[in-house]
């Protein structure tokens, strides 16, 4: 570290960083858990917690943790540079680190609660050693990852005092900028692709600003519409994966309900966390800023 970046501001990077960090490791041990154990068949079918309320629990959360993680890992890559992370930065990053382990944490609860109520005991068969054997390193990996987010939001504490402000840069400003980043990077090497990916970031962020589709003059409407769209798109997966019943009429049925229970989930997800993970900054509360 060189003298110019012994500052709080680098030591609150490099905590925020290395506990980013050992998240991406346990989330990415929680993939392949939930992978493993709920979509092979033959794996599943020896699974304790394949079946509610077990099962609810890790569907929920293997929703839930590749969304948070992808908005946190941009956020991350954006400020990977030579500058330390801005507050703003830090305590998003720190909070979408809290909000994917914590549901990293229910699913590993949960898993052991199906061990020892011996949930499916019948079936434990001969992928039940492997299970068990991801369910802990899972579980080891958060518990180690969980210890480092503690002590960085501890140190940073001071660095993040001041709140949050309504015109702080969101998860769309993130992505835009990490895009204009990668394709300036990229024009060295290829440069027909960096300065596509330049001028698409540009042009996308001009589009943000004066299309009457902006998400940001109405987040509840982009809400409701991407909640829509997600439940259609996720039961209509599930209905090819599954099947469907033979009568139409139950096939609509179980259509519906699917589709509501994830697009009530993205409501409730948005409502919950949107603003706490700065995930899209309302445009009517920037016009109530006072001024400086």
């Amino acid at each position: 570290m060189t003298p110019a970046q012994n500052g709080p501001e680098w030591e609150a990077t490099r905590l925020t960083r290395l506990a980013a960090n050992a998240a991406a490791l346990a989330i990415v041990f929680f993939l392949v858990l939930f992978v493993f154990s709920a979509e092979i068949p033959n794996v599943r079918a020896h699974s304790p917690w394949a079946e509610d309320p077990y099962d609810a629990v890790v569907s929920f959360a293997a929703l839930l943790v590749p969304l948070v993680a992808a908005v946190t890992f941009v956020r991350c890559q954006r400020w990977r540079g030579t500058q330390p992370m801005p507050p703003r930065a830090v305590r998003y990053v720190l909070r979408g680190v809290a909000v994917a382990l914590a549901a990293v944490a229910a699913t590993v609860a949960a898993d052991t609660a199906a061990l020892a109520e011996r949930a499916r005991a019948e079936t434990w068969g001969p992928w039940f050693g492997a299970l068990v054997g991801l369910l802990v390193l899972t579980g080891v990996l958060a518990v180690l990852a969980t210890g480092l987010l503690v002590h960085a939001w501890r140190y940073s504490t001071q660095y993040l005092a001041g709140g949050t402000s309504p015109g702080e840069d969101d998860a769309l400003d993130d992505a835009l900028a990490l895009l204009a980043d990668v394709g300036t990077v990229l024009r060295g090497r290829l440069p027909h692709l960096g300065s596509v990916l330049v001028s698409g970031a540009h042009r996308s962020a001009q589009a943000l600003e004066t299309s009457p589709l902006n998400p940001r003059r109405h987040p509840w409407m982009f809400c409701f519409a991407v909640a829509l769209l997600s439940g259609m798109v996720f039961s209509s997966w599930h209905s090819i994966v599954e099947g469907v019943p033979p009568e139409p009429l139950l096939a609509l049925q179980a259509w519906l309900l699917y589709a509501g229970i994830l697009a009530s989930g993205v409501v409730i997800g948005y409502v919950s966390l949107g603003r706490y993970l700065g995930l899209i900054r309302h445009e009517q509360d920037e016009a109530h800023i006072p001024p400086r």
